[in-house]
């Protein structure tokens, strides 16, 4: 529960009007998780919650295919090599655009103030420069949290 608190603590310190997230539901449902952390969070303190990732229907319409997916297509087993999983990520990397885009899009579609975005760490950087070049303020407060 240390994210939890974590969530917490930030979530009163920033005091945002907005929680979005690198998540949708079907994402939670594949992964057999109970929800998300940072959605039940944010409705705890009474802040909106947004998921901003592409579902199923709509990262099939973008052309954004997932790791297992991709492997599939390269005619890879269930159990890949070292060198097979890396050309996987390779070509899963590609689609990072199309999906950070969509996150941006998503933000643009809220009118908010100040909007606390969890995102995964590889895409802190690139995420936070495409903010940037759309006209937002953005800061990175936490660039890889570990309990």
């Amino acid at each position: 529960m240390k994210f939890k608190s974590y969530l917490e603590n930030l979530f009163l310190k920033e005091n945002p009007d907005l929680i979005a997230e690198e998540l949708n539901e079907d994402a939670i449902k594949k992964w057999n998780a109970l929800g998300s952390l940072a959605r039940e969070t944010a409705r705890h303190l009474g802040i909106r919650h947004l998921f901003c990732d592409p579902d199923l229907e709509e990262r099939k319409a973008l052309g954004i295919k997932c790791f297992k997916e991709i492997a599939q297509e390269l005619g890879y087993g269930s159990v890949l090599t070292s060198e097979q999983s890396s050309e996987v990520k390779k070509i899963e990397k590609t689609h990072w655009e199309k999906r950070e885009r969509f996150w941006l899009g998503k933000l643009i579609e809220k009118q908010f103030d100040k909007c606390i975005f969890l995102v995964g760490a590889d895409h802190v950087d690139h995420f936070n420069t495409l903010l940037t070049a759309h006209g937002f303020r953005s800061a990175i407060v936490e660039r890889d949290w570990q309990p």
